[in-house]
This record gives structure tokens, C-alpha cells and sequence, in this order.
């Protein structure tokens, strides 16, 4: 950029340098010309009136007189010719310019200078203004994400989680099965829409690993406060079955396992759940968690 407005100054300043050029053979034919008026004006002064011999006055112009003029005028301009020197000839053009067409230049470039140093600097700025834009593209979107992870955290501590707090048998009738889970906000915040179901089974020992574990048709409980609690049970009728399999169960051929699940409403109007997995221990006389299926949202 910087050259081509250089380039565009000479140009249009070109055609002021050398307006004034005169070659030194063209001043040195001027002055030739200039010394020779006046020899060439007396001749003709001579020759202009010369007396009749009747004693008019006329012209007398003899032929012999004028090509006498003639040949002096020709002799001096090849003396001045011969005596010019050849560098005088040749001189370039350029170093006849005025002082002031110098001037003129000289301030073009300067100013194209200025103008390539203005261009620089205004690169410069655009460079750091860009910098500067990107910077803080980048602090908006660690500020952003600062803000995710402090919502995210603050949902996470003051959100509802309901866990299983107790699993037991519960004594309903003599020929009845019925097994209880307490389930507990653990929370800072209400449950709300809470919907649970329990299911109780006797499975052979080598299928625990692979049962289904089936729930459906949860039923609604409502809402749940902070620290509140709330029993969900399930009731076998034929609650003899069980004591049939206890021989199995405490021979390890058979596990009495309890499942269920918890689905909920957070203040937050996220959906959560906790599921869980219980087996009966015939020689404790009570309920550990199994190795899968216990987790919470």
C-alpha cells in the first residue's frame, strides 16, 4: 500500500518535473542568434538605401552582397555546433527542475509516508481491538460456564433426594406376607408428585443376577417434606410360602428379595428417581442392599 501511493504521487507529479527543460545547445543557438542581430541588422542597414547616380535614393540590393551575409550566418552556427560540448547535450532533463517543483515532490512523498505510517498503526489497532474482542469472548464464556456449575451446585445441595431409610417385615396376619420400606427427603427442598411402588419375590439364588426386577403402575404418595418419612408396604396373602422356602433360604438355594422404585418432582421441576434392591438374610434376620440396581438421580 505504501508503495503504490508513492508510485501514485510520482505520477501525478511527473508532469511538473522538467517544464522548464532547455537544453544547453538550444541556450547556446539563443545566444547565437542574439550576437549575430546585430551585425546582420547594420548589413542590412548598408544595403538598404544606397544614392542613385541621379542622385535618388534607392535599393541596392546586389546578389553578391547577400549571399556574403548568407554564408557568414552559416558559418557561425556550425563554429557554435562544433564548439559545444557533448555532455551538455545529453544532460538529463531531470536535474533541470525548479526548486520549487522539488518541493512539490518532496512534501508528496512525505505525506504518502505519513499515510503509510497511519495505515500501520490503524493495523495495529484493529489487531488489539480484535485481541481485545476475543479476550473477552473468552471471559464471557468462562463466566458463563462459572454460572452453570454454581446453578448446577446449588441445585444439587438444595434439591430432594428420597432414599430408602429401613427395609422389615411387618406382622399383618398370621397367614400374610407384608414387607415395609421406609423411605426418607434427605433433601433441602419438598419432593413433590412422589409415585412409588414395592415388590417382593423368592428367586432362586443362581437368577438373582439375571432377573428383570419388573416395575409398573406406580401409585401416587403426594409430597414429601425435608426430613419427613413415609412407609410403603407390600402384602402377600399367602404369606405361608415364604415359611415354606425358609429351609431353601437358609440353605442359600433360594433369596427373598425386595425392589422398588421412587419417581418425584424436585422444586426445580426436574424429574428424579431412586430405585432399590434388598435381600433377605436368614441369619441376620435382616435386609442388606444387593451389589446392582440400587441408585438415585
Amino acid at each position: 500500500m505504501h508503495a503504490l501511493a508513492f508510485g501514485i504521487t510520482l505520477v501525478l507529479s511527473g508532469p511538473a518535473l522538467g517544464q522548464d527543460y532547455v537544453s544547453a545547445h538550444d541556450r547556446q543557438s539563443d545566444q547565437n542568434k542574439t550576437t549575430q542581430q546585430p551585425d546582420d541588422k547594420a548589413a542590412d542597414q548598408a544595403d538598404a538605401k544606397v544614392p542613385n547616380d541621379d542622385g535618388a535614393a534607392g535599393l541596392i540590393g546586389s546578389a553578391e552582397t547577400w549571399h556574403s551575409s548568407h554564408d557568414r550566418n552559416i558559418k557561425n552556427t556550425k563554429n557554435t555546433d562544433v564548439g559545444q560540448p557533448k555532455q551538455a547535450i545529453e544532460e538529463v532533463w531531470f536535474w533541470g527542475d525548479s526548486p520549487a517543483q522539488w518541493a512539490m515532490t518532496l512534501i508528496s512523498a512525505i505525506a504518502a509516508g505519513i499515510s503509510g505510517i497511519a495505515v500501520y498503526f490503524l493495523v495495529k489497532t484493529l489487531e488489539a481491538t480484535r485481541a481485545a474482542v476475543d479476550e473477552a469472548k473468552a471471559a464471557t464464556k468462562v463466566a458463563q460456564d462459572t454460572v452453570k456449575i454454581t446453578e448446577r451446585t446449588a441445585k444439587a445441595q438444595l434439591r430432594a433426594y428420597i432414599s430408602p431409610e429401613k427395609v422389615s417385615f411387618y406382622t399383618h396376619h398370621e397367614e400374610w406376607l407384608s414387607v415395609g420400606v421406609v423411605l426418607k427427603n434427605v433433601g433441602q427442598t419438598p419432593a413433590n408428585e412422589i409415585a412409588s411402588k414395592l415388590e417382593c419375590a423368592i428367586i432362586p439364588t443362581q437368577k438373582v443376577s439375571n432377573y428383570q426386577f419388573p416395575i409398573d403402575d406406580l401409585s401416587p404418595l403426594g409430597t414429601l417434606g425435608p426430613s419427613q418419612v413415609v412407609t410403603i408396604r407390600f402384602i402377600q396373602p399367602n404369606g405361608n410360602d415364604f415359611a415354606d422356602c425358609s429351609a431353601g433360604i437358609e440353605q442359600n438355594r433360594q433369596t427373598f428379595v425386595v425392589w422398588g422404585a421412587v419417581r418425584y418432582v424436585d422444586v426445580f421441576g426436574d424429574e428424579q428417581a431412586t430405585t432399590f434392591r434388598y435381600k433377605y438374610s436368614i441369619f441376620s434376620d435382616d435386609f442388606t442392599p444387593l451389589e446392582q440396581g440400587n441408585k438415585s438421580t
